[in-house]
């Protein structure tokens, strides 16, 4: 198949597209001839658009969803790449009516969407965004990818970009070695105070006072800034906002000697760059420098304060709070010891109980992970029919594709919210099948196996449902704000 047009699609923050430029840069590598055309967000046009290897850039902030989408049709394009799914860049990519789709699976909406798709529970957080990214790009020719593998993570400064820095150092008469710091983060991973910024740059002017120190910022951040700079009350220390490119901070940083911040986009630009970084990450997977740390830089130092620190662990007695893991996700929950005291003060919802004949056909799909229409009645002897619907209807079951047999038929499996309910990490947690009794019909009798899921369900729910629907569930792909870095 010829690839004349390639789109593909990063729309979330800076850092997350400075962790896509290596795959920019393979798809071009691997289709010299082929025009690449990258869907991105309005202040991220600056970094890509400097990069000889992007042909053309669509800005999703620009078009209503309709506009873009006939924009996105109008292409024609022979391979759509999702970097980042979520359900707006899924209908663009089904939109496209591109013969390859690529892009990671993890919702039923994204199987459905991309036909080279790829599992990726990226939540699990083994592995670099930008090495996730890159194993999307190695999906349209895993040999041409291999053969030509190269990690380019290069960010491009213009002549008018580094103008910007010549003159802020004229001005300021800054000569000598220069440590730019950036405290300013506009994800959610957890940072320092302002504070400790203030103690740690304070000890680091005792101990090297000829050291020039710029404390960048965006410019809604410029008061902020120089509160500190004036807290540090050290002579060299500057304050650099921006209002403008995110390149002409770029350009400051590139003039440093070393970086100092959070985990944000700046500190990955610093990376691209090349820079000497100490970088602060949070105790926390899905934040990790494992998944959200510099890609192809060496000179990187990661702190990490609250690596000891029992007050950020979640088990610790001291939290009302905790983190269960449901089928490979997590979830922020009230601890169950405190239901009692807070079920009173929300209202009481009247969850649907379940019949003899619901629990009976849960326990055939789950005991058998994926379970049929006709294995669910052949068990039970009876028809199931509305017992499944029922069963959907409440969340508990879901379809699961179809089964190879003759005429193709639907199979059914347990739905996170059957874990929930019952108090499980996985399907694995089923207490063990006691000895069934057969029938003449060699059918299984199920009393003991109900009797046993019938004594979780009488046990409070350790989910709360009252109190948990509003939480943020930390799984693979609804999660912006945790996983993504700012």
């Amino acid at each position: 198949m010829e690839i004349k047009r390639i789109l593909v699609s990063r729309t979330d923050k800076i850092g997350d597209l400075i962790l896509s430029i290596p795959s920019f840069f393979m798809l071009k590598k691997m289709y010299p001839n082929t025009e690449l055309v990258v869907i991105v967000r309005k202040y991220n046009v600056d970094i890509v658009k400097n990069l000889p290897y992007i042909d053309r850039i669509v800005i999703i902030d620009e078009y209503t969803k309709t506009e873009l989408i006939k924009k996105i049709v109008y292409f024609k394009a022979d391979v759509f790449i999702a970097l980042y799914n979520d359900r707006y860049v899924a209908s663009l990519a089904r939109a496209s009516k591109a013969k390859i789709r690529i892009g990671p699976i993890s919702k039923l909406n994204s199987f459905f969407t991309y036909n080279r798709g790829v599992l990726q529970k990226r939540s699990l957080s083994i592995k670099n965004e930008g090495q996730y990214n890159l194993d999307l790009v190695s999906k349209l020719d895993r040999k041409r990818f291999a053969i030509l593998y190269e990690l380019n993570t290069k960010l491009i400064l213009t002549d008018e970009n580094k103008k910007v820095a010549d003159i802020y150092f004229k001005e300021n008469s800054i000569q000598g070695k220069c440590l730019i710091v950036n405290p300013f983060i506009g994800g959610s991973a957890k940072n320092i105070t302002d504070e400790q910024y203030v103690s740690i740059l304070k000890k680091v002017k005792d101990r090297m006072p000829y050291l020039n120190i710029i404390i960048t910022s965006y410019i809604s951040d410029e008061e902020r800034n120089e509160k500190l700079c004036k807290d540090i009350g050290k002579d060299k220390i500057f304050s650099f906002s921006n209002g403008a490119s995110i390149l002409n901070t770029a350009s400051i940083i590139d003039r440093a000697d070393a970086y100092f911040g959070a985990s944000t986009g700046p500190t990955h630009i610093a990376g691209a760059l090349g820079k000497k970084i100490v970088a602060i990450y949070p105790h926390k997977k899905t934040q990790s420098p494992t998944r959200w740390g510099i890609l192809g830089n060496s000179n990187v130092k990661y702190i990490i304060p609250d690596e000891n620190n029992p007050n950020e662990d979640y088990k610790n007695p001291k939290h009302g709070f905790e983190i269960i893991v449901i089928n490979d996700g997590y979830q922020l929950t009230t601890k169950s010891e405190y239901y009692e005291y807070l079920y009173p003060a929300f209202d009481k919802r009247i969850e649907p109980k379940l019949s003899q004949a619901a629990l009976e056909t849960l326990a055939i799909i789950a005991y058998n992970k994926k379970a049929t229409k006709f294995d669910i009645e052949t068990i039970r002897g009876v028809d199931s029919s509305a017992t499944i619907y029922k069963l959907q209807e409440y969340n508990l079951i879901e379809q699961a594709g179809k089964s190879d047999l003759p005429g193709k038929p639907m199979l059914y499996k347990t739905t996170e919210e059957f874990l929930k309910k019952f108090g499980m990490k996985s399907l694995e947690d089923l207490p063990d099948l006691p000895r069934f009794k057969m029938d003449s019909n060699q059918q299984i009798v199920i009393d003991d196996l109900v009797e046993e899921i019938e004594k979780n369900i009488e046990a409070p729910s350790p989910d709360m449902p009252e109190i948990n629907e509003n939480l943020n569930k930390i799984d693979e792909k609804e999660i912006k704000g945790e996983e993504d870095n700012g």
